[in-house]
């Protein structure tokens, strides 16, 4: 059965996760959202209460499961702007050109910083006695 591809259709605006059989979702405050069909689009929800907000707001939803602690609910896609401002979807983060480039040079900075640190830590790890009695061979002592 095809689904709805989450990432082509929301993936510009939206941060598309996939979970741990390969499943796309897109993570929300509260749980996330699934496509359930080629039709239709699922979000699962921890916490009644939020719910019943969201059940006031959009009538049309259809609860599939609900346990003690979680909701599962399928709606029709064109109501999901409004169900993902609601339970605050992640959305995707934009840069514009400069700030993206900032960041690179930021970026490229550290990894500097960073790579002489490594240098640093290992070249003085290589010359240092670790045991005393390399201690002591390295001064000219000899242990009786």
């Amino acid at each position: 059965m095809q689904v709805i591809d989450l990432k082509a259709r929301y993936g510009d605006r939206y941060r598309v996760k996939r979970d741990e059989c390969g499943d796309q979702l897109i993570p929300h405050k509260w749980g996330h959202f699934y496509a359930h069909s080629s039709t239709e689009l699922a979000c699962f929800i921890e916490g009644n209460r939020k719910f019943k907000l969201i059940n006031k707001q959009f009538p049309e939803i259809r609860i599939t499961q609900r346990g003690d602690e979680e909701i599962i609910f399928v709606f029709d896609p064109a109501l999901f702007p409004g169900i993902a401002k609601a339970l605050k979807a992640s959305r995707r983060v934009r840069y514009s050109p400069e700030a993206l480039e900032k960041k690179r040079a930021l970026m490229l900075e550290a990894r500097k910083h960073l790579k002489a640190e490594r240098l640093r830590e290992t070249s003085a790890d290589l010359f240092a006695p670790t045991t005393n009695s390399e201690l002591a061979t390295s001064d000219g002592l000899q242990n009786p």
